[in-house]
């Protein structure tokens, strides 16, 4: 399909040059806009993109009506694209039916995104906020910058790759690998990761278990209030120390 551009100083999320929100649908939002408050239940909609550029800066939905749409109309290539010039995006992955997939999100820019429910296939960031609650299933992350906090979430992340960023993580990973400019925090009391990798960085546990930990130049810093915390011994780290 023909890409489309959002309606300038429109409120409607359904305001383009074409067609809009559609099957298939390839949308650029690339003019002032918003803040959009209507048309936001999408979810009888698989698109093919959706991008949210740097001179949109006003925000889109809210905690009770969020962007629901569903982005896997090719596969892996499928995505949504957020990097405004501020403001906060409401999204949740849903279909017709219920809860849907979202293949790709990638996060930049000064904006904040809020992941309100749905499966969130590959998660890219290198700046702004993201906020995954609990009905939010992410499965693999990768941070090269930005802040994030995912809520618990019985779904256990697959791979959470922190290159840089400050990152709080509620639910269990099965590997985490924490590079040189990350901060990475563990707090999931049930939980228990299978590898942690250290390049770098700072991991500050708060809670939960890990069977494995490699690392050979990184800071560990384990916190445990009431003992809830039990990390298998590093191999080797630069600086470690149980507060």
């Amino acid at each position: 399909m023909a890409v489309e551009y959002n309606t300038e100083g429109s409120t409607d999320a359904n305001a383009w040059s074409g067609s809009g929100f559609a099957a298939n649908a390839t949308l650029v939002a690339a003019n002032p806009g918003g803040p959009w408050t209507t048309n936001l239940d999408q979810s009888a909609n698989d698109i093919t993109y959706l991008q949210v550029l740097s001179a949109f800066r006003e925000d889109i939905g809210n905690a009770a009506n969020p962007l629901q749409v569903e982005a896997d109309a090719i596969g892996l290539d499928s995505y949504i694209r957020y990097r405004p010039g501020g403001g906060s995006m409401w999204l949740k992955a849903e279909d017709a039916t219920g809860p849907a997939t979202i293949n790709n999100l990638d996060v930049g820019g000064s904006g904040r995104a809020v992941l309100v429910g749905g499966t969130f296939t590959n998660v890219t960031q290198d700046g702004g906020h993201i906020h995954a609650n609990q009905t939010t299933i992410g499965t693999n992350f990768y941070a090269f910058g930005g802040t994030s906090r995912w809520e618990a979430q019985a779904t256990p992340i697959t791979l959470a790759r922190c290159i840089a960023g400050k990152h709080i993580f509620e639910r269990t990973i099965t590997t985490l690998d924490v590079s040189v400019g990350s901060e990475v925090v563990i707090d999931d009391p049930g939980g228990s990761i299978t590898t942690i990798n250290m390049y770098g960085g700072t991991l500050i546990y708060k809670a939960g278990d890990a069977a494995t930990v490699n690392g050979t130049r990184a800071s560990l810093i384990v916190a445990k209030p009431s003992g809830r915390s039990r990390l298998a011994q590093p191999r080797s780290f630069r600086a470690a120390c149980e507060l």
